[in-house]
């Protein structure tokens, strides 16, 4: 079998009676800014929790005790909004980035299988890019409020 596949190396490799595309340089491009989409997205979560955590405590003014925060906490309060608002629009740009990255690596090479369709590729961006325009949407809202 080993001869056979090396005389055609043209027919796609199978795995459990499934077509396999070969590896390709241009696939690993494409997962790794799919996966650096992951990776900020991610971070978005994380700081997105933290930060309304902290907002959370600090504009309740007090701790339902009758101790009042001090001036410190209550300044460091106002500057979470502003915080959250440049890591949702440092994020929105970085997926764009990748997304853009995306976008081209498939036209450079059309005729090559990056993506597993484009109506499906555009949907995952989609969700990929409404996120971080949320959290700027919400951090304003406080922000004006």
């Amino acid at each position: 079998m080993a001869n056979q596949t090396a005389e055609r190396p043209h027919e796609p490799r199978t795995n459990n009676n499934e077509n396999v595309d070969p590896p390709s340089p241009n696939r690993e491009r494409w997962k790794h800014e799919d996966e650096l989409i992951n990776h900020r997205l991610s971070w978005l979560l994380v700081s997105q929790t933290i930060l309304f955590a902290g907002y959370g405590l600090v504009s309740g003014g007090s701790d339902g005790e009758g101790y009042t925060l001090s001036s410190e906490a209550l300044r460091i309060g106002g500057m979470i909004p502003w915080l959250g608002l440049g890591t949702s629009l440092a994020i929105l740009i970085g997926v764009g980035a990748a997304a853009w990255a995306l976008w081209k690596l498939k036209k450079q090479y059309p005729n090559e299988r990056l993506d597993v369709s484009t109506p499906t590729t555009i949907l995952g961006w989609t969700c990929a890019g409404s996120l971080p325009v949320l959290f700027v949407v919400a951090w304003i809202v406080l922000i004006a409020t």
